[in-house]
């Protein structure tokens, strides 16, 4: 072969491999191409039922995502799973005034309520906010637990002999002793309070329109029936997003009464003549928990004695204590 002719097949020899060459670079960048592509579109197919995710789960907390990790087992509760029952109106007539009940069967998910429309009306909470207020002192350590710190008296009398003295958060939520929670609001402070009133999802968490120490009582705090029944299953089941320890110390403190073979916790809560009364809590019956929300209109000063016991009667009628 002639050096002339070894030079022509080489020269073909090197230009076959350059086309190769430039054929597997193609197949690549169409291949590096297509598995960006592939992976654009997962991750847009991912984001996309990562929105649905939240927006079901926003759906769950009550419109806002605050709280949504809880929502899981405290399912919402909607007027189509509700059984409304008119009759037992009567036991706010009898007392000549205006209010709603909601009970929930944990177990079976029943929910039994008076006055649907008014039970999705939000209210401000009054006392009933002790119980959030409480989690939050735990969580942020103003309280070390139930019984510290001590909150001393301020010295100030006032018309309720029994917030004349010091107190616990487990003798203060008893005495329901509102200026011990002023106090313990202070302490908080406004920015920790907001994010953790947000961060349990309580009613519309806005704490606006009043000091810390008084936007539960005159501020744009409201919650409706319907929404503290949510709000007490997910703290009875562990599921606010706050430390388990905190939620296990306030159901402790939250015992109102020991019967035979039933505990009964909850909170009061009232404006006075002239605004709302409300009762919220559970009651533990063997295997069954079954949770209430009651609000009324106080007509007259008489109707806050009216609150437990009228509970009480509607738990009973329903077979529930």
């Amino acid at each position: 072969m002639s050096h002339r002719d070894f030079g022509r097949r080489l020269g073909c020899w090197s230009s076959g491999i350059m086309e190769r060459n430039r054929r597997t670079a193609s197949w690549r960048s169409l291949v590096g191409n297509m598995s960006r592509l592939v992976g654009a579109v997962s991750l847009a197919f991912g984001l996309a039922l990562a929105g649905e995710g939240l927006s079901a789960l926003a759906a769950q907390g009550g419109g806002t995502t605050q709280g949504a990790d809880s929502a899981s087992a405290a399912a919402p509760l909607s007027a189509a799973r509700a059984e409304e029952r008119p009759e037992l109106q009567s036991y706010f007539a009898d007392l000549g005034t205006h209010g709603t009940f909601v009970a929930k069967d944990m177990r079976t998910g029943r929910v039994i309520v008076v006055d649907e429309q008014r039970a999705r009306r939000g209210y401000r909470p009054q006392s009933t906010f002790k119980i959030a207020n409480a989690l939050i002192a735990l969580e942020t350590g103003v309280a070390q637990d139930a019984d510290h710190p001590v909150f001393k008296w301020d010295g100030r009398t006032r018309a309720i002999e029994a917030w004349n003295q010091d107190h616990t958060l487990r003798s203060a939520v008893n005495a329901s002793a509102l200026p011990v929670f002023q106090e313990i609001a202070r302490r908080i402070g406004h920015d920790r309070m907001k994010a953790l009133v947000r961060q349990l999802g309580y009613g519309n968490a806005d704490i606006g329109g009043a000091p810390v120490d008084r936007f539960w009582l005159a501020g744009n705090l409201h919650i409706s029936a319907y929404e503290q029944i949510v709000f007490l299953e997910r703290l009875y089941r562990d599921e606010l997003r706050v430390s388990k320890r905190a939620q296990a110390i306030v159901k402790d403190i939250m015992l109102v009464e020991k019967g035979e073979g039933y505990a009964l916790r909850g909170k009061t809560g009232s404006a006075g003549k002239g605004g709302i009364g409300w009762f919220v809590g559970w009651v533990e019956r063997g295997q069954d928990v079954f949770f209430f929300a009651l609000n009324l209109d106080l007509t007259s000063r008489d109707l806050i004695g009216k609150r437990i016991p009228t509970v009480k009667a509607l738990l009973g009628d329903l077979g529930m204590l």
